[in-house]
């Protein structure tokens, strides 16, 4: 069976196991509501998949990015000073 490029919504809800089968093999849906493209259907990929806990360390990188401590400032004396 030939599949549209673009599916209505009510089609892709009563038709989506078989919409599945057919993003496996590599092809892609648009999904339009009232003739309004409102969603892709499209294979998965292992490069997009990132954790919660990846962008996290990326953000906690980028905020530290740019910081100094100052000339006379190590970690070495800023922790003898906080045991003080």
């Amino acid at each position: 069976m030939k599949y549209p490029k673009e599916v209505g919504a009510f089609y892709a809800k009563t038709h989506f196991s078989e919409l599945l089968v057919q993003v496996t093999c590599g092809k892609e849906f648009t999904i339009s509501r009232h003739g309004h493209s409102v969603a892709k259907l499209i294979p998965f990929s292992e490069e997009e998949k990132e954790s919660s806990a990846d962008v996290a360390i990326r953000a906690i990188k980028k905020l530290r990015e740019g910081i100094k401590l100052g000339k006379d400032l190590t970690i070495k004396n800023l922790k003898s000073l906080g045991r003080k």
